[in-house]
This record gives C-alpha cells, sequence and structure tokens, in this order.
C-alpha cells in the first residue's frame, strides 16, 4: 500500500493534467461550443479539486514526505509523458531515437520507483 496511495494520487494528478490540456485545445478553436468542452471542464475540475483538497491530504496524513513524494511526482511524470505519446499521439512528430528515448525515460522512472518503495521497505505508514 506503500505505493497505491502516492502512485494512485499522481496519476489523478495526470488525468487533471490530461484535461486540462485537452479543453485548452478546445478552447483554442474557433468554434469551442462542443459538448465535450464542457464534459472536460467539469471532470477535471472535479479531478483537479478533490486530488488537492481531499486525497493529497489522506495520502501525506498517511505516508511521510520523504517516502511519498517520490512515488507521485514519478506517477505523474509517468503519466504526463505517457498520455502525450498515446492519447494525443506526440510519437508521430518524434523520429525513432526520440521514442527510444523517452521509453528508456519510464523505465527511469519506474525503476526509481520500485528502488525509491525498496529503500523504505513499506515502513512509511504513519502508526500514529
Amino acid at each position: 500500500m506503500a505505493v497505491v496511495y502516492p502512485a494512485s494520487l499522481g496519476l489523478d494528478e495526470g488525468l487533471a493534467d490530461l484535461l486540462i490540456k485537452g479543453w485548452a485545445g478546445m478552447l483554442s478553436q474557433p468554434d469551442p461550443s462542443h459538448p465535450v468542452l464542457y464534459i472536460s471542464i467539469v471532470a477535471w475540475c472535479l479531478s483537479a479539486f478533490a486530488s488537492a483538497l481531499w486525497w493529497m491530504r489522506k495520502v501525506f496524513a498517511r505516508y511521510e514526505t520523504t517516502a511519498a513524494l517520490p512515488i507521485e511526482y514519478g506517477s505523474l511524470n509517468f503519466a504526463n509523458v505517457g498520455t502525450g505519446l498515446l492519447f494525443y499521439q506526440e510519437y508521430r512528430m518524434m523520429e525513432g531515437s526520440g521514442i527510444a528515448l523517452i521509453l528508456g525515460g519510464l523505465v527511469v522512472i519506474i525503476a526509481g520507483i520500485a528502488v525509491g518503495t525498496l529503500r523504505f521497505g513499506g515502513r512509511c505508514e504513519n502508526l500514529v
């Protein structure tokens, strides 16, 4: 559980970033009146404020910041890079070497989360 809570917070923040990029892009269009625009704005509000006001307090009340923050930021960056590659298809604008470097970076992020988890060994849960 020492990974699940902080990682889910990072993924929730990644979802909020995905939604804000989506509706910001829709607002830049000449006629931004599609219903998906309003749905994505509402979903962004729910995701962003729920993670900032509720989920973040729950995670950092349960786990030490020094243990949870690297996992949260790692999963947030993994989600941001992954959604950029897959959802927004940024790989179409990249050469093969760039894609290989990005995928290598994703592997380094996952390895960093794994090493950090082994270091704390699940002892980061507060018992107070």
